[in-house]
């Protein structure tokens, strides 16, 4: 699992926050975790090259902690994850809500009807985008997307708005540990 605290991850995840991309980012971030964690440094810097490195992706998937089948190394760009692909399964959508690898993400694209939406943005905005204001998909609260007091004040608001959510939102609140 990614250790989000590193500072060449976190200037990777501003970068991408603001749209500004430059390559050297993640050449830092693969000599920041040749140390620790080598594959992942390999994986980054073979995509950096301009490959896929499927062989090495489908090898340390599950050592990083990525489900099988979702997402796959061609929706990494650069050693981190690009585009998630819904494939419309909760506990897929629940990894993209918590996993620390998510949120590099910049895309979302699920299947409505005969339709694929392409979301666009940082995960922070994919994920307020699939919660829309209490309209979308309530499970996308328990991400830390969302703190501890914007949920507790969203709670109180959508059980106001409609009783029928608290048991909803009460396993929500237990899978943020709050």
């Amino acid at each position: 699992m990614l250790d989000l605290s590193m500072p060449s991850l976190q200037a990777i995840l501003a970068a991408r926050a603001s749209l500004d991309d430059p390559l050297e980012l993640y050449r830092d971030a693969a000599r920041a975790l040749r140390p620790t964690a080598p594959a992942r440094a390999d994986f980054v810097d073979a995509q950096c090259r301009g490959e896929v490195a499927e062989e090495l992706f489908g090898i340390y998937r599950e050592a990083w902690d990525i489900p099988e089948g979702l997402p796959a190394a061609d929706d990494f760009r650069r050693g981190f994850l690009q585009v998630f692909r819904d494939d419309g399964e909760p506990d897929s959508r629940h990894w993209f809500f918590t996993s620390p690898e998510a949120r590099f993400a910049r895309s979302f694209e699920f299947e409505d009807g005969s339709e694929t939406v392409v979301l666009e943005g940082a995960w922070e905005d994919l994920v307020r985008a699939l919660f829309a204001d209490g309209q979308g998909d309530l499970a996308a609260l328990v991400s830390p997307a969302f703190g501890a007091a914007e949920f507790s004040s969203l709670r109180k608001q959508l059980v106001a708005e409609d009783p029928s959510l608290a048991d909803e939102l009460s396993q929500l609140s237990v899978l943020r540990g709050s």
